[in-house]
């Protein structure tokens, strides 16, 4: 359902940076040669560090397994690696010194004991997601904890920008997706997202199952205004923000 929800919309071209390199590349392809409904496919392929969780991420923990899976990535035609939780710092820097001299970017999650100035002095081009983005103005934080107030005028955060605008760093802030994860699930998804009511009622029923605990709908709201807040910056700042998921 979700190629021809994408066109109905009117997107055209998507990033796919969440599925398995058979899937994903079986959609792009389907959509390319018109044997399916769907947009143009620019896909990006999951690298993690070794962990107990088997899911698709292709794993690495040597520099060697580190350049044998972006090389694997490029010759199914990928133009990006989406870095994962569990990725260690130097391997996250072999990662994106392969990718670069491949000609790929570098994208993904903020890995576990780093912040995200961190990632991109390792090489990373692009990060996903604003609570890992925000791991910039808290770099003590745990980016995986939620923060419900920001002082932008804060050392921290106009050091964050400035870093961040001089490295040339992507974000994508995937903020409709956070708020449709953690909003209070007393509150009606289609008081904020009215789009909703023209979605396949396949993908509604899977969105209505999200949400934050019952109750806490004020501390959710200040986390979410947080944000927003710091995406306020980040354009005012000139810093390149693209649509994510």
């Amino acid at each position: 359902e979700f190629g021809p929800a994408y066109l109905a919309a009117g997107i055209t071209t998507a990033r796919d940076v969440g599925n398995d390199i058979e899937f994903g590349t079986a959609l792009r392809d389907a959509a390319k040669q018109g044997k399916g409904l769907g947009p143009r496919m620019l896909l990006a392929g999951y690298i993690d560090g070794k962990n107990e969780f088997h899911t698709f991420d292709v794993q690495v923990d040597t520099p060697a397994e580190a350049r044998a899976a972006v090389q694997h990535y490029k010759d199914a035609g990928y133009e990006q690696i989406k870095i994962r939780d569990n990725v260690k710092l130097e391997t996250l820097k072999v990662i994106t010194a392969e990718a670069h001299r491949l000609g790929m970017t570098v994208t993904g999650h903020v890995p576990k004991g780093m912040n995200a100035l961190q990632a991109v002095e390792a090489g990373m081009d692009q990060i996903n997601h604003l609570n890992f983005v925000a791991s910039a103005f808290f770099p003590k934080a745990d980016p995986r904890r939620p923060q419900v107030s920001i002082d932008l005028e804060s050392p921290n955060s106009k050091y964050a920008l400035r870093f961040l605008k001089e490295h040339g760093t992507v974000t994508d802030p995937t903020v409709a997706v956070l708020e449709l994860m953690i909003h209070p699930k007393e509150t009606p998804i289609e008081s904020f997202e009215p789009g909703l009511t023209k979605v396949p009622p396949e993908l509604v029923e899977q969105i209505n199952k999200k949400g934050g605990p019952a109750g806490e709908a004020e501390g959710l709201r200040m986390v979410i205004d947080t944000l927003l807040k710091i995406i306020g910056a980040l354009h005012k700042a000139n810093i390149p923000i693209v649509a994510g998921t």
